[in-house]
């Protein structure tokens, strides 16, 4: 199991656990950052500070603590 910092870019992913405390981690699960749902890394900043990824259908910035905090597998 890897963080999603380090999952590849356009490749997809099962989401397998959520490390984030509250408030952020309410904000994830409202995004769809959820158990078992399908999230695909498209591109990262040059610094790797900002994450753009697609999930559920939606395209989603995430910051670097963020992405740390979702734990996945790949699909």
């Amino acid at each position: 199991m890897i963080n999603l910092t380090q999952a590849k870019p356009e490749k997809e992913y099962t989401i397998k656990q959520l490390t984030a405390k509250e408030p952020i981690r309410a904000r994830l699960l409202s995004f769809g950052f959820a158990k078992g749902n399908k999230v695909t890394v498209l591109e990262y900043t040059l610094t790797k500070q900002t994450y753009d990824v697609i999930i559920e259908d939606s395209q989603v910035a995430l910051r670097k603590e963020e992405a740390e905090s979702i734990q996945v597998e790949e699909a």
